[in-house]
């Protein structure tokens, strides 16, 4: 009989192997950050606002990086294992097999490097230059434009006054960037409506084929030359699709569907969808006009092409470089003149008879929002589309007043107003996500809960929930532990969940320190107090983790009064003297005052062990007692009198006087507390524990 292969040593040792591995880049990336954040941190002095927000965008930088470089790093591996393991057993109808929990990892790391990015493109524009710039294209921006201002330079003047539409601009190009890197579920069902489409390759294979079959020969069936009369009831009648329960369109024109309210040939129905569901694609990851036009070609629907923007676009007209003229934001730059072309899309997105995916297309190209909802499968996607409305309802702000404008003598200053900024908003969409049956479980995702606090700069309302979550997080474990009690209350799951996530409270963590370096957060004492339990959870992850080396560096971002405790709780259970010395050392590079954090540890130490620092309270016992008979006797000496039972309140006790020796200057502190220990030993028959504290 043979050892199954997981019960031998190299079969444990490579089951092993991936755990260890995950655990070992966990580290690394922990290290790698606070070595990041120290070298952020040694510059916080820095002249203008302006320096503080290039280091704080450098900062996201590098840990978008490192979430880059770990997911270059897992996918080498993998794809090295694959080989190691052989081609053939490791493809599974045609794809490469990937393991669960690889393709979790990756899948979380590319969440991580998405909400730096996000992060990272919304600092960039959010900078004192970039914010006075706006307020002054506000006052300016009707007087850079005359009527016969073309489409473009009315949108970068848009962009430029309406710094909150911008932003939105922005959010929009980070979705449709994340949207070509996240697994697309849309993919698989295109092909599989193309395969029901039943068409082979070339450019032969595209448009309604089987319908245009049926109609010709429905045409040489009667030698008519003219196109077929749709109210005709013999055509009506002999012009049924293949199953014979529908009437089927008479003529070949785009709107023939939607003019007859007649159907298409089964297969034709299945490449219509496909189709329209490429369209969204494109729009959702913000193709090109050129992609989309070249597209359209390839499928001999050259129409398609125009109804997506709206008309064409001149490369050779491009003037300046902010906004390129070829890109995902040409449709919205058309949105202004083509008027025709909008209402049509409206009238389209709310057509009930009209093909879903169609429905979505339009109303996104003319910024309604409920038709294209029903196609959204992702939380990106109900994103996107409320941001895609957010942007043209404002842009149509804009050409209003711009219009108003119009109507004054030229040389009239008329400032832009732009509405108000909509971050309530979003947060309110949000929410309403979290609620939907569709999205509702993604939307609780701990990455997704710190994406919505940047996109409705919820900061405040975000790191204050999440540090009662933390807290309740840490008092459910049951444990002793240093985070702080908060008072109970309702906590939303989704902040449970990123509370108790290693990763998403490494995030959070980070994300608060840059938010308050840039002031995106309140500064006042009691918030900073109830935020900053947030870092303290996540020194609880790292004192778990048992990587006390960088422990002060985040304690030092504290108040004095929570770093001087929770060091002093860490502290404790530091018994190695070269560690400690370590400690000392890195608590002084830091700034912390550790003569303060020793004696905040042992008012901590000492508070369960009163007599420790009350001599008075030693009680004494007499020496000569009274026995039975009435005559004196002396106590005899009690065996065992020298203990060797130690609880871990005295252990502590000890331990901190022990810590003492590690700083300069303290002999005087230890002989008074020494000598306090070694009276409450004695009295507790525990003496022959207290000499080690002098080797």
């Amino acid at each position: 009989m043979t050892t199954p292969e997981l019960f031998t040593s190299a079969g444990a040792q490579q089951a092993l192997h991936p755990l260890r591995r995950t655990a070992d880049r966990v580290t690394r990336q922990i290290e790698a950050f606070a070595e990041k954040l120290d070298r952020f941190k040694q510059k916080e002095n820095r002249d203008s606002e302006f320096e503080n927000y290039q280091a704080a965008y450098q900062l996201v930088k590098s840990y978008q990086n490192l979430a880059n470089d770990s997911i270059e790093d897992i996918s080498k591996q993998n794809t090295l294992k694959r080989a190691k393991m052989g081609w053939n057993t490791s493809r599974t109808n045609g794809t490469a097999a990937q393991d669960p929990k690889t393709q979790e990892e990756l899948q979380r790391l590319q969440l991580e490097a998405n909400t730096w990015q996000l992060l990272l493109n919304l600092i960039s524009i959010n900078d004192p230059p970039s914010r006075a710039s706006a307020k002054q294209a506000q006052e300016t921006a009707f007087q850079n434009l005359h009527r016969y201002s073309t489409d473009r330079e009315i949108w970068e003047q848009f962009v430029g006054a309406d710094h909150y539409a911008l932003e939105c601009v922005i959010i929009m190009k980070w979705l449709e960037h994340t949207s070509k890197s996240a697994s697309q579920d849309i993919d698989s069902i295109i092909s599989e409506l193309e395969a029901q489409a039943q068409r082979g390759q070339g450019m032969w294979t595209h448009g309604w084929l089987y319908t245009k079959e049926t109609i010709k020969g429905q045409k040489r069936l009667r030698a008519w030359p003219q196109p077929l009369e749709p109210n005709d009831p013999a055509v009506a009648a002999s012009l049924l699709v293949s199953e014979k329960s529908e009437s089927m369109i008479t003529q070949l024109d785009p709107d023939a569907v939607t003019r007859q309210k007649q159907k298409l040939q089964k297969q034709d129905q299945f490449h219509e969808r496909a189709t329209w569901m490429t369209c969204w694609k494109m729009l959702r990851q913000g193709e090109s006009w050129t992609k989309i036009r070249e597209w359209a070609e390839s499928c001999l629907e050259n129409w398609r092409a125009v109804s997506l923007c709206g008309s064409s676009v001149d490369a050779s007209s491009s003037r300046g470089e902010r906004t390129p003229v070829d890109d995902g934001t040409t449709r919205m730059m058309n949105w202004r003149s083509q008027t025709t072309w909008r209402n049509a899309c409206s009238a389209l997105a709310r057509s009930q008879g009209t093909e879903d995916f169609e429905r979505a297309v339009y109303a996104l190209l003319c910024g309604e929002t409920e038709a294209a909802f029903k196609v959204c499968q992702s939380w990106d996607d109900y994103l996107y589309v409320y941001f895609n409305s957010v942007v043209l309802s404002r842009y149509q702000g804009f050409c209003k007043q711009f219009q108003r404008k119009l109507n004054h003598s030229p040389t009239v200053p008329v400032a832009f107003v732009p509405e108000p900024v909509g971050y309530a908003d979003v947060n309110k969409f949000v929410l309403y996500t979290k609620g939907n049956d569709r999205v509702g479980v993604e939307a609780r995702n701990p990455y997704r809960t710190i994406q919505a606090a940047i996109l409705g700069k919820g900061y405040d309302s975000f790191f204050h929930s999440l540090a009662k979550a933390v807290s309740q997080a840490a008092a459910s474990k049951g444990d002793l532990s240093f985070v702080p009690d908060l008072p109970p209350a309702a906590v939303d799951d989704s902040l449970l969940i990123a509370a108790e996530d290693g990763d998403a409270l490494r995030i959070a963590t980070h994300l608060y320190i840059i938010a308050n370096s840039l002031g995106y957060v309140r500064s006042d004492t009691q918030f900073s107090t109830n935020a900053s339990i947030n870092v303290i959870g996540y020194i609880a992850n790292l004192e778990e983790a048992r990587i006390y080396d960088i422990i002060p560096l985040y304690a030092s971002l504290l108040p004095t009064y929570q770093a001087h405790s929770v060091l002093g709780q860490i502290l404790i259970e530091v018994v190695d003297p070269r560690e400690r010395r370590q400690q000392v050392r890195l608590m002084e590079n830091h700034g912390i005052d550790v003569e303060a954090v020793l004696r905040d540890q042992w008012q901590w130490v000492s508070a369960s062990v009163s007599s420790v620092e009350h001599s008075s309270t030693l009680k004494r016992y007499p020496k000569v007692v009274r026995r039975k008979d009435g005559l004196p006797e002396v106590v005899p000496v009690k065996k065992d009198y020298i203990g060797t039972d130690v609880s871990g309140t005295e252990e502590r006790v000890i331990r901190s006087l022990e810590w003492l020796r590690h700083v300069d200057g303290q002999w005087g502190r230890i002989c008074q507390l020494g000598a306090l220990l070694y009276r409450k030993f004695y009295g507790m028959s525990l003496c022959l524990q207290l000499p080690r504290t002098w080797y």
